[in-house]
């Protein structure tokens, strides 16, 4: 038992823990136009720690042109 500004916190058993980490789980597959064949996987998990969930994630590919492409990664902390 965990005690934390006066509130009792029971720990989650493993299962539990594991169960609520793959609650936001998401997998994103994708094919840049630069790279015709090649295939990219992004995994993520997110694990609020209050509801709603202030933060934000965003990821993906950008074709700047010429055939070329960005990958992109943007963590946002909603209390900034």
């Amino acid at each position: 038992m965990l005690r934390w500004k006066m509130s009792t916190h029971i720990p989650l058993s493993l299962a539990a823990a594991e169960a609520k980490a793959r609650e936001q789980q998401e997998t994103k597959v994708s094919t840049p136009s630069s790279e015709a064949g090649i295939s990219i996987r992004t995994d993520t998990a997110r694990v609020p720690s209050l509801s709603p969930v202030e933060d934000n994630l965003a990821h993906g590919d950008i074709d700047i042109g010429g055939g070329e492409s960005w990958r992109y990664w943007g963590i946002f902390d909603g209390h900034s």
